[in-house]
């Protein structure tokens, strides 16, 4: 007894243990602060696309997150991890199988000779039927941890692919707020196009009928002629650019682009405003690629002690009872009860290098891992300085540029009445209106570009961080 007692409390003991590391998430000095001058105060909305103040880009972005194929994908991988998580977790606990049975029998007289003479002697019976109820059941003991640590491992996939999938939902809403980004700059720089397509078609016929009245010279009109062409020929690119953007936000919101119904909106002049960026540390808790790869790291690690409990023995207890009888109304009977009891103890004694080539892999994968995070996170930081100061250049930018087209709109005016006045030449007004021409396009880009900048910084610090690491 004492004997049978040690050793259930070594089992006990070594039940305890799991082989191979347990996860620690690396560490960063990630607590310092931008480069740049940013709001440290971490902070967002739910739905950060809210801070551009545009309802109808606001459904489209519900509608990507409700109908994008590749974030339905996405749930989808999200959907089998569980499962798979949920299938780990079940080699923990024991196996039950019920088996029930019916055989009828009918012996050959020929094969084997001793049944033959049985049979015919009336010792057994050459038919009949037989009854089985069985009941079995088996208990794998985690000796050496290696079913936790699968478990772990599930865990941490499971986990990886929520992250992966917040991921692909990130990339879904920054793409949508791009592509409808896109489509708005490229209208609005059709628009500022044609204005001045018209503007200078005005231009011309002023100028062809001085020509006609001998009040100008024929080279004014040829200027203006060619000024006219240059001017439609930027049209049909900008058109181009503009279909191609609606094309790419139908695919990004699972529907087709005649079904899209958009309309041109002026931006707002003061743009998302303000955008907290936070701490470095919160980027890394933030951003569901660096979540989903420092995952991805602790199943690696995981993955190590599965490797490990290899090499160490494993104890399954069976059990089977039941009944066996020829009759149902004997198979309840004591008489045809059946009771096995089997402990199956398993150590791998020599198995041609394959389990220290299995732990080699899960030690090469864990390292890939870990490599891939800290990638992950440099990637981090580094596209999060970079959008900080994109978005405050093309803040700077855009209030010069309203400044140059405020000043080329009044310089294009006053062209205009001087040469109606003959005070200065068509050069001069050609001049002016060219000016006009670059500057407006450059202001319709320029203030598509405030919005492009807050959606790759949104996208640089995580986007809808309020829900982080839920």
């Amino acid at each position: 007894m004492k004997r049978a007692t040690g050793i259930v409390l070594s089992m006990a003991v070594l039940a305890g243990c799991a082989a191979g590391p347990d996860f620690e998430a690396p560490t960063f000095g990630d607590d310092a602060k931008w480069r740049q001058s940013v709001d440290a105060e971490a902070g967002g909305d739910a739905g950060w696309w809210i801070d551009y103040d545009d309802p109808a880009l606001a459904a489209l972005v519900t509608q990507a997150l409700e109908q994008n194929r590749e974030l339905e994908a996405a749930l989808a991988r999200v959907e089998a991890a569980v499962a798979g998580r949920r299938a780990a977790f079940g080699a923990r606990l024991p196996v039950v199988i019920a088996d029930a049975r019916y055989t009828n029998f009918e012996q050959s007289l020929v094969t084997p000779r001793v049944a033959e003479q049985l049979i015919r002697s009336g010792i057994i019976p050459r038919d009949g039927e037989f009854y089985n109820a069985t009941l079995e059941a088996s208990w794998e003991l985690d000796l050496a941890g290696g079913i936790r640590r699968s478990v772990e491992r599930a865990d941490a996939q499971a986990q990886a692919a929520v992250a992966a999938a917040e991921a692909v939902a990130l990339q879904v809403a920054a793409e949508t707020v791009t592509a409808y980004t896109d489509w708005q700059t490229f209208s609005r720089r059709v628009i500022a196009a044609e204005r001045n397509v018209s503007l200078q078609a005005e231009s011309l016929s002023i100028i062809e009928g001085k020509v006609r009245l001998g009040l100008s010279r024929r080279l004014d009109a040829v200027r203006a002629g060619s000024a006219l062409a240059e001017l439609q020929s930027r049209v049909p690119p900008l058109v181009a650019a503009r279909e191609a953007a609606l094309e790419r936000l139908a695919v990004l919101v699972g529907s087709e682009s005649s079904a899209l119904e958009l309309s041109v909106r002026e931006p707002d002049p003061a743009g998302p405003g303000a955008i907290a960026a936070g701490l470095k540390s919160d980027v890394l808790r933030r951003r569901p690629d660096v979540r989903a790869a420092e995952r991805t790291l602790a199943a690696a690690v995981a993955d190590q002690g599965v490797a490990a409990a290899a090499f160490f023995p494993s104890l399954t207890l069976s059990a089977s009872g039941g009944f066996e009888a020829g009759a149902t109304s004997d198979l309840l009977s004591g008489d045809a009860r059946s009771i096995n009891v089997l402990p199956f103890l398993r150590w791998p004694v020599f198995q041609g290098g394959r389990l220290r080539a299995a732990k080699a892999n899960a030690d090469a994968r864990q390292r890939e891992a870990l490599a891939n995070y800290e990638q992950a996170v440099l990637r981090a930081f580094a596209d999060s300085e970079s959008a900080i100061a994109g978005y405050s250049a093309a803040n700077q930018a855009v209030l010069a540029v309203r400044e140059a087209q405020k000043l080329a709109a009044e310089a294009e005016s006053l062209a205009a009445r001087l040469y109606r006045e003959g005070l200065v030449d068509y050069l001069a007004l050609l001049d002016a209106q060219r000016q006009l021409a670059t500057v407006d396009d450059a202001l319709a880009a320029a203030e598509g570009e405030v919005l492009l900048a807050a959606t790759r910084l949104y996208k640089a610090l995580g986007g809808d961080w309020d829900s982080a690491g839920s």
